[in-house]
């Protein structure tokens, strides 16, 4: 997976701009064909209040590992501002900072997955940040299996991500902490 694109798909969660209200519904319109959701969007909005620092380890095949630290700075009641760095192990920068607008809305949307392809279940995970009971996720798509697992008590992007292809795992992003304000 180039290096590229898992940045963008990292980012994904705190980037682009929309202009969509708030939601607080779990799901996505029932014709839509999307599974449910595991937060609203004020789940998020909440968990996730300017100051909020969560700090992700990247590994992916044949790529040194990195941090992406998400940086949450502002909210204006419907949008968050966040702030993204990407370093290596030893806190050099590798790319700028990203500074993006998001609307909550559009955050809670990237965790909305087709219904045909997605199963979901309880389990728990232990990541650098500790051990969390979340819903998991699994997504398929021809030979790629996601794995999102979502804590129950920490909205916001998955805790751990893990990407596997041909039964092989190629990506995994895992939550090594959070501040809080």
């Amino acid at each position: 997976m180039p290096a590229r694109f898992l940045l963008l798909l990292l980012t994904a969660f705190c980037a682009g701009a929309c202009a969509a209200p708030a939601s607080n519904e779990r799901t996505a319109a029932p014709s839509d064909g999307a599974a449910p959701t595991p937060y609203t969007a004020d789940e998020i909005r909440r968990a996730n209040a300017p100051g909020t620092i969560r700090v992700f380890r990247i590994e992916q095949a044949g790529v040194p590992a990195t941090i992406q630290t998400v940086h949450f700075t502002g909210d204006d009641g419907v949008r968050a501002t966040v702030e993204t760095t990407l370093t290596d192990l030893q806190g050099k920068s590798l790319s700028k900072p990203i500074v993006a607008e998001e609307t909550w809305e559009a955050l809670r949307l990237h965790a909305s997955f087709p219904t045909e392809a997605t199963t979901s279940r309880e389990a728990t995970c232990e990541v650098g940040a500790g051990s969390f009971e979340c819903t998991l996720y699994e997504v398929r798509a021809d030979d790629q299996v996601s794995k999102f697992y979502f804590a129950s008590n920490e909205a916001g992007p998955p805790v751990l991500l893990q990407v596997e292809v041909g039964g092989s795992l190629v990506m995994k992003m895992e939550l090594m902490e959070v501040t809080r304000p």
